[in-house]
């Protein structure tokens, strides 16, 4: 098949006479009429001329090989093809544009006898979209995929993880009471410290298990994250050694967001210990905050942002750095590039948990040697955050105390016992209730109406059989409405209404002795406060 100059056949007779007016020449499809003998075009209609950068006329009377970039013998092939039974499927082809810029595209071919000898029609889509949105579809399911991997280990984590910390309240409450009883034996001391340090640590990983899934239990409030950043600069410069030079660089302004500000110090600290583990030879370390606008356009290419004000917290370092591989592994639970036995593998686990249940976002880049740079993306709020009111009350044994009347509702048993025994040695009252429609029946049944001892606190563990914590409260909320309350938990129910009880407590399982009563203590002051109108 002789190649032919990409010029005009002068000689052809146009092969749409006798179409409908605008069937061929003004179709919005690409089309052309080759002669299946020699690939010559021997029309061509204005959308092809478009897709190419030429006219019909310029095209007619050109030879296909001048377009494609297949060979000469595999386009005599498919016309060949083509001309005996049309393309029953879309054929993948690369055209070439008059600007030697290539174009994908697919191809359907079917035979056409308007010419006296054998040709075949063309019709073709410019495929570049396609692979456009095969990219951006190929990105979502990768997402999507990490998603469900996440929520698949997370649900079994969260649910190991309530077990496991109702066994360590237990634990670590009996050592508190019997640390008050042996107050005079130093070897028991000795002991009861070994068991306490065990528990804490057990506890550390129980809270790193629950952030990663999204679980645990949260107090968020409007914190500054310049100030806390500043508050934390001793401890990260102890975190670090001193061949790391540690750069801390703040935005103006409040740098407010919507978090748990202890949450978003184990954020921090996790980072920059991750950071001071990829420097082992030493190198800089920089933290920054900066108030950004994330516009619309880079919310699109990042799907995991939402467009408008935020807060950006960055870690740099100038470390070992990672390749692909790692980079997309990193946020995975229980991967670790350190040696056995130096990390559980939940440090960056942890740190995707806690940034997303504060609704933010976080990405690394990174290379091989040229160090990682950790981005978390919070929601920006107006005005300046609100300070916190520390616990007053009676002390008593070194924590706070009182004489309240609280209504306690645990369906675990040792649990119940435990911090029963716990809140009265602290004087307070306590009515114990396995279920909460046993809670239910005991408040209704202590009603202030009838004369008897009002609840002052419902203390109530926020999943059970039946009925949760947050369901028992909206109840006895029906008959009064301010009841003070303090919800506890392993983990966070995910169904359950977590705004309802947006304006009481946390209590996250397990606790201590002097956690439980200073969480009781504050919220008896502030609910105080309130009624006498002097709180802040």
């Amino acid at each position: 098949m002789a190649t032919e100059a990409l010029s005009p056949d002068r000689d052809s007779t146009p092969l749409t006479d006798g179409m409908p007016a605008g069937l061929f020449d003004d179709a919005p499809m690409p089309m052309l009429v080759a002669d299946a003998r020699t690939g010559r075009i021997m029309a061509a209609n204005r959308a092809l001329g478009t897709l190419l950068g030429r006219t019909p006329d310029e095209l007619r009377g050109a030879s296909l090989e001048t377009i494609d970039t297949a060979s000469q013998e595999e386009i005599a092939e498919y016309l060949l093809l083509a001309t005996a039974a049309g393309d029953r499927e879309p054929r993948r082809r690369t055209l070439k544009a008059w600007n030697a810029a290539r174009i994908d595209v697919e191809v359907r071919a079917v035979p056409f006898g308007g010419t006296g000898h054998p040709a075949v029609v063309m019709t073709m889509r410019d495929a570049r979209d396609d692979a456009v949105r095969e990219q951006e579809q190929g990105r979502l399911r990768a997402q999507f995929w990490m998603a469900q991997k996440h929520e698949t280990i997370g649900k079994l984590a969260a649910g190991l993880a309530h077990d496991f910390s109702n066994l360590l309240s237990v634990v670590m409450l009996t050592a508190d009471a019997l640390r008050a009883r042996l107050d005079e034996d130093p070897e028991a001391q000795n002991e009861l410290d070994v068991i306490t340090d065990a528990g804490f640590r057990a506890r550390e990983l129980t809270l790193e298990l629950l952030a990663f899934t999204g679980q645990q239990m949260m107090t968020p409030r409007s914190v500054s994250l310049n100030e806390l950043v500043t508050g934390m600069e001793p401890l990260l410069r102890r975190a670090v050694p001193e061949d790391i030079e540690l750069s801390v660089t703040l935005c103006e302004g409040q740098a407010a967001v919507h978090a748990d500000p202890t949450q978003l110090q184990q954020v921090l600290l996790n980072l920059v210990v991750n950071a001071r583990e990829a420097m082992p030879e030493g190198g800089r370390l920089v933290v920054s905050t900066q108030e950004v606008e994330v516009e619309e356009d880079f919310a699109r290419e990042f799907a995991s942002v939402q467009a408008g004000p935020h807060v950006l917290l960055s870690v740099s370092d100038t470390g070992v750095g990672m390749d692909e591989e790692t980079r997309s592994r990193i946020f995975d639970p229980f991967f670790t590039t350190r040696e056995q036995g130096r990390g559980s593998g939940l440090g960056l686990a942890t740190v995707y948990g806690i940034v997303k249940q504060s609704d933010g976002s976080i990405w690394v880049t990174s290379q091989p040697g040229a160090g990682s740079n950790f981005r978390i993306y919070l929601p920006r709020l107006a005005g300046a955050p609100r300070r916190s009111v520390g616990p007053r009350g009676v002390r008593v044994g070194g924590v706070p105390g009182g004489d309240e009347h609280i209504l306690l509702v645990e369906d675990d048993l040792a649990v119940r016992t435990r911090t029963a025994e716990i809140l009265e040695e602290l004087g307070y009252t306590v009515t114990m209730a396995a279920t909460p429609d046993d809670a239910a029946m005991v408040h209704d049944d202590l009603w202030p109406e009838r004369g008897r001892h009002p609840i002052d606190l419902i203390l109530t563990d926020v999943i059970m059989p039946g009925m949760s914590g947050v369901e028992l409260v909206r109840r006895i909320r029906t008959k009064r409405e301010d009841v003070p309350v303090v919800f506890m938990s392993g983990y966070l129910d995910p169904m359950s209404d977590s705004a309802h009880r947006a304006d009481s407590p946390y209590l996250a399982k397990p606790y201590t002795r002097r956690e439980l009563a200073r969480c009781i203590r504050a919220t008896l002051d502030q609910d105080r406060d309130a009624g006498d109108g002097t709180g802040s």
